[in-house]
Order: structure tokens, then sequence, then C-alpha cells
């Protein structure tokens, strides 16, 4: 505030400052100053300038303390209303969600139409969308493992039910002393035959359902596949030839060393060159090749039989699938080409009917192992 005179007051001394008493809460300080008019005369100015006293701030701070109150409130007030306005956007928002997911309990596919969606939700219901694919491939999967097992003890009981009844029947009749006595040796072998047969399939049932076991793991050793390969043609040639099956091999002089069960990798052998003796003929003859390529063992075990049914041709590895789809032919139990593709998975490799084969052969099986 500055304050005017007309006339120089001489008693003022220039740019002195005075204080003066506290007005309503303030204390000041007068600074007096002399300027000169334009007409030559002497002026002073006295400004007056306040400065804050204890009971100025008291007074400052209770003023700025129910400002901030007020503050607070209506701060506290504004987050509730968009705290409020979110919950309800986001619930409007999610409808389409809650419904997809009470449609689904419901057994019906909800639509995730992206028309219904907000954009901020796209990469939410795209996620869903996924889930619930994953969801129901994987229950078609398991509807399709049930109903292997119904299938698999179906078969199972039927192949049993086969031999024992031929074995109880022809011990029944052997008992009540009907059978002739020429005939009895006939009688016992058909008796052993099937009883075979019935160990046979119980020893492969038993071995499936071992690997089908999800803490089932091989017992993996450094192995020299070709040597392994080589002495199973070995003890097996002289029973081969008994039979009236030749045998061409074609493995190569050097190691071929990887880990492997050599017990599961023998059972494959035998279950693939078994099956070429029991659904040929006499005079085949099964092709054995070993081969490296790319990084891989490539085995082939083929014949040129008669070949396999097209029919089965996309079957051969499901269980309980036979060359002539009989259950009654007693042709071996239907697990063996199921129970290699098991044994060459768990070994990390491939098995498949090659289709069609190569110039020579009528079956060809490859097994591929990295």
């Amino acid at each position: 505030v500055k304050f005017y005179t007309d006339n120089y007051a001489n008693d003022i001394t220039e740019n002195s400052i005075y204080v003066g008493q506290p007005t309503y809460g303030y204390d000041s300080f007068v600074i007096i100053e002399t300027y000169t008019t334009t007409d030559g005369e002497k002026r002073l100015c006295a400004e007056v300038i306040p400065y804050l006293t204890d009971v100025y701030i008291s007074i400052a701070r209770e003023k700025a303390g129910w400002i901030t109150a007020g503050g607070v409130f209506a701060g506290a007030l504004w987050i509730f209303l968009m705290a409020m306005l979110i919950a309800w956007y986001i619930r409007r928002s999610l409808k389409p969600v809650n419904e997809a997911i009470r449609n689904y309990q419901s057994g019906v596919r909800p639509d995730l139409s992206s028309r219904r969606i907000p954009g901020e939700f796209q990469g939410l219901m795209e996620n869903l969308s996924s889930m619930l694919d994953r969801v129901e491939n994987a229950r078609e999967q398991q509807k399709k493992a049930e109903e292997d097992r119904i299938k698999m003890v179906a078969d199972l009981s039927h192949d049993l039910k086969t031999p024992l009844t031929v074995i109880s029947g022809y011990t029944g009749a052997i008992l009540d002393g009907v059978v002739k006595e020429e005939d009895l040796d006939s009688y016992l072998g058909i008796i052993h035959q099937k009883a075979l047969y019935t160990a046979e399939l119980v020893d492969e049932l038993f071995s499936y359902s071992k690997m089908e076991h999800p803490d089932f793991t091989p017992n993996l050793e450094q192995t020299d596949y070709c040597e392994l390969c080589r002495e199973y043609l070995a003890e097996k040639y002289f029973e081969l030839e008994l039979q009236g099956f030749s045998l061409e091999v074609q493995i190569p002089e050097h190691a071929c060393e990887r880990m492997m069960d050599p017990g599961l990798i023998r059972r494959v052998l035998e279950n693939l060159v078994g099956n070429s003796v029991k659904h040929n003929m006499p005079g085949t003859t099964i092709f054995f090749n070993v081969k490296e390529s790319d990084g891989h063992i490539i085995t082939d075990i083929a014949d040129n039989g008669k070949g396999i049914s097209p029919d089965i041709a996309d079957h051969i590895f499901e269980p309980f699938v036979k060359g002539d789809q009989s259950r009654t032919s007693g042709q071996g139990s239907g697990l063996g080409m199921s129970a290699a593709k098991k044994i060459v998975e768990l070994h990390k490799g491939t098995i498949a009917l090659k289709n069609p084969p190569d110039d020579g052969y009528k079956t060809q099986i490859r097994i591929t192992f990295p």
C-alpha cells in the first residue's frame, strides 16, 4: 500500500524504515522514500508492507484446514464415484463372459462374437475361446480314451473266452472219457495251443497296461542298436528257417550307440517279426534293414507276403486290431503293434506303416530313432 503526501515532511528521514503496530493479525514495516514531480517539487512515498505474525498464521492454518478437509472430501467423493463408474463399466463389459461361462456349464458352446465385447477385453475373449477349444479337445480325447478302454475290455473278454471255452470243452471231454485214444494227442495239442495263446494274451496285456501307467519309465542304458539287432536275428534265424521263412538282413558293421532299454527294443523286434510270421504263409521272405540318415537310425522290417488289408491299414497300431479283424482266428492278441508303438515313442522315436511300401515289399514297417 503506497501513501503519497503533497508536502515534504522534514521530520521524516528519507529512506528510513518504521515498524508499525500489529493490525488485524498483521505486523508491518514502512519504507519512506522521496521523489520529485515533473514541476520540481519534492514528494514522499510511504510503502506499508505487512509481514505475517503467529496470529495470522494460526488464522490461515485454520482456514487452510477447512479448505484441505473440503478438498479431501471432494477428492474422496470423486474417487468413489469414479470407482463405481469403472466397476459398472467392467461389469457391463464382462457380462458376455459370465454368460459364456454359464452357457458352457449348461453344455452349450457360448457365442464369443467380437461384436459384443469392448475392445479392451478382446484379448481376454480370445484367450477364453482358445481355452474352451483346448477343454473341448481334451474332452474329446478323454471320451475316445474311455471308448477305447471299453472296447479293450470287451475285446479282451472275447479273446479270453474263446480259448478258455475250447480248453474247458476239450478237457471236459477227456475227463468224461468220450475222446478216443487215437484222438487224445490232437486234443491235448489243441489245449496246449490255446493255453499258450491265453498266456500270450495275458502277458501282452500286462506289458501294455504297465507301459500305459504314467509313472512307467524304460530302463535306459548305452546300447549298440546294430549289435542288438544282430544278436536278436541270430537267435531268431533257426526258428524262422524251421517255420519255412527266409531272412534277408542289412545292418551296418559299425556301432550305432544310443540310450535304449534293450529288453523293450527286443520286444518291438519280436512283435514285428512275429507279425510277419503269423500273417503270412511259409516261403515268405522277411527283410530286416538298418541304416543311418540325417542323424537318425532307420529300421525297415518288411516282407513279400500277402500284405495288409486297406481297411485296417490306418488302425494297425490300435489295441486289438488284427490282420483279419477276427476275434476267433487265434492269430495273435492284437496288442503287439500297439505295444510296439508305445515302446518306440517311449524312446522318442516314431513307427509307421509305409504305404505304399518300397519295391519288392508287400508290407513295410519303418521305425525311426533320433
